[in-house]
């Protein structure tokens, strides 16, 4: 892989976990040597703050790439998740300078049940 290749997806880790604090509001940041330490830190993002966040539990992808592949990436991260002890994930990737997210059906049905009872209005009893 070259300098290049590497310095992009190190880039895309940093941005998803920028994106995955401002949207949590829990710090996040890219796992050290993108993700090799996968026994104490699954994915390419960990946690660094105690707070409760809506990534609890979730293994986060990055992937920076020209060609994508979907299947492979799936598989991948399937299997990263299965072997950390997840049952959720999810991918983020970069085409054409883009961002798009790529996420199990129970996961995504899970986030818009959440995100229903957020916005339902509260009754006073």
């Amino acid at each position: 892989m070259s300098t290049y290749s590497r310095n992009k997806g190190k880039q895309h880790e940093r941005d998803l976990a920028e994106w995955m604090s401002r949207v949590s509001g829990t710090k996040y940041r890219r796992v050290p040597m993108s993700g090799a330490l996968h026994l104490d830190w699954p994915g390419d993002v960990m946690k660094i703050g105690r707070e409760d966040s809506v990534f609890d539990g979730v293994l986060p992808e990055a992937k920076n790439c020209n060609q994508i592949s979907v299947p492979k990436w799936i598989g991948q991260t399937e299997g990263s998740a299965l072997d950390a002890g997840l049952s959720r994930w999810f991918i983020c990737f970069r085409y054409q300078a883009k961002h798009y997210y790529i996420l199990p059906g129970n996961y995504f049905e899970e986030l818009i049940k959440k995100a229903r009872q957020e916005a339902e209005p509260k009754t006073q009893d």
